[in-house]
């Protein structure tokens, strides 16, 4: 194989699938050393973020702040959302991994990733930060969310386990 076949291999993917390999191998790392709490936690935690802050803009204090149309504000307030959402899971299954095998770290790093980006994808704010090209916001659009997030939680029963 040569240089220029391997090159245009590599130019041929998507960039989106090499922010999503990262994010998997990042959390698989964090997995495999202190457990699959952190995996789990994001998965549970990004999903009730994205139900409170769809809820936001009908809340009476801040509703019409969470109602502007500006990303930067929209990105902000997901971001505390699912830092509050994360803390609080984190509370209620402290104790879910406290080991990592190979393959409940796999397990883990993919569904919080599945749920990293089945979320990512339905938030504006988000996606002026980043926007994934038509493929993932096709696989994680409208027709796929529940199947996603159905895999995502088998997956971590299955790493509970």
């Amino acid at each position: 194989m040569n240089a220029h076949s391997l090159q245009s291999f590599f130019t041929a993917i998507p960039v989106d699938w090499f922010v999503i390999a990262v994010i998997i191998i990042v959390l698989f790392i964090d997995s495999m050393r202190s457990g699959t709490g952190r995996s789990a936690t994001i998965a549970i935690a990004f999903p009730l973020a994205l139900a409170l802050f769809q809820l936001l803009p009908k809340t009476v204090i801040l509703g019409a702040f969470a109602a502007t149309n500006v990303s930067v504000v929209q990105a902000s307030l997901f971001a505390v959302l699912a830092v509050l959402m994360y803390l609080l899971v984190n509370r209620m299954i402290s104790s879910y991994g406290l080991t990592g095998s190979f393959i409940t770290s796999a397990l883990g790093a993919i569904a919080a990733t599945i749920a990293i980006v089945f979320v990512w994808v339905q938030i504006p704010g988000l996606l002026a930060l980043w926007h994934f090209g038509s493929g993932i916001q096709t696989a994680f659009g409208v027709a796929y969310r529940f199947w996603w997030l159905i895999v995502a939680y088998i997956a971590l029963a299955f790493a509970r386990s």
